[in-house]
This record gives structure tokens, sequence and C-alpha cells, in this order.
């Protein structure tokens, strides 16, 4: 009991000046400062001026709102859990331009009059970077459009639907998607899947809904 009321106190303390903690289990053969038992007891050490606890061999849990920024590394059994997507949309044609940071985020078409959504670069740094686009509203009049920047391209397959037709449709090479209700799938309910593959290349996945006779909807 006074082991873990000293490690509390030493806790607060540090934690106050903005210190690193670190806790490591230490071997049961190694002396311990302060008497402290050998077996199953902690090192502790702090260094001013950041912002790091380091939980070695040991159960930690973190709630409310944590950020976790840089490299950070997790091991064995780790559960997250009230994990939630953050959500980007526009229901009054405000041009969309994503950022890598927004990595991993539903974007979803509102507009009626049609959106457009601009994607980051594919360079190096940014490959695993993903999206999911789902259309949310049909559009009535222009089209939902989706651009990719500079010279990049879309690589994969959209897959177009209708109450008449079916097909699915290739790029290699199409820098813009453009989806119209009536052929190229801007009835909601699609949903497109974004990935930066390489430098220059946006792997995407589509399962898109027309109304019509389908058309391939890269431009």
């Amino acid at each position: 009991m006074k082991k873990l009321l000293s490690v509390a106190l030493i806790l607060i303390a540090a934690a106050s000046f903005g210190q690193v903690i670190t806790l490591t289990q230490t071997n049961p053969s190694y002396q311990q400062p302060n008497n402290w038992p050998q077996q199953n007891s902690w090192m502790m050490l702090a260094a001013p001026y950041n912002d790091f606890v380091s939980l070695n061999n040991s159960a930690a849990s973190l709630a409310g709102n944590n950020t976790f920024s840089g490299t950070n590394n997790f091991t064995g059994a780790t559960t997250f859990s009230n994990r939630k997507s953050n959500i980007i949309a526009d229901s009054v044609k405000n041009p969309i331009t994503l950022t890598s940071n927004q990595s991993g985020s539903i974007v979803i078409l509102k507009s009626i009059s049609g959106d457009t959504l601009v994607l980051p670069s594919a360079t190096i740094s940014n490959v695993g970077s993903t999206y999911v686009v789902i259309i949310g509203y049909s559009v009535t009049s222009n089209l939902h459009v989706i651009k990719t920047a500079g010279s990049d391209v879309f690589y994969g397959t959209a897959f177009l639907t209708s109450t008449t037709t079916a097909s699915p449709f290739l790029s290699t090479a199409s820098k813009t998607l453009g989806l119209t209700t009536t052929t190229t799938g801007g009835l909601a309910g699609g949903r497109i899947e974004l990935t930066c593959m390489t430098g220059g290349k946006w792997a995407i996945t589509a399962i898109l809904y027309a109304s019509g006779t389908v058309a391939t909807p890269f431009q």
C-alpha cells in the first residue's frame, strides 16, 4: 500500500511539472532504490519538458479524449472501444478539399446540386491514406465530382448498376470521377473507397447506382 501511495504521489508531482514518467517493471534480482520490494516493483524516472508515459509489461487504461501523434507502438492484446470515424459532409455545394490529416474519414456528398471533392496529393508520404465517400443524396442537377490533385490518377474499378443494366468500368489513367443520376452513379447509396497506393496513384473501389443505362464515371 505504501508503495502504491508513493507511486501516486510521484506521478502527481511530476505531472504538475509536465515531465516524462517512465514506469519499467524491473528484474527481481535488481536492487531497487528506497528499499522497495524487488519483485514486481517499478523504477521511476522523470525528465523535463515532455509528455510521455511508458508502461512496460503492465496493464494500462486511458479514459476520456486522448490524442496520439508521431509513431506509436501497441503490442499484446489491445482493445479500442467506442471508435467512431470522422464525418465530413456538405449540403450547400461548397468544394471539399481533403488533407492527409483527415485520412480515415467518411465523406458524405449531400448537395442535390452536386458536390466537388478534391483529394490530397498522392505522394509517397501519403501512401496508406484512405477515405470512404458515400453518396448521401441523389443529384438533381449537375453532378458529383471527385478529383485527384495534379497529375495523380485513379487506379481501379467502379461497378455500376441500375434497373436495366450493370457493368464494371476500369480506370488506369483517369483523374476525375463524374457522377450523374441517370447514367454514371449519382444516385443515393453509392459507396467509394479511395486509398493512396503509391506515388501518383489512388486505388479506387466503387459500388454506384444509376437510374438508366450505365456508363463509365471516369473522365
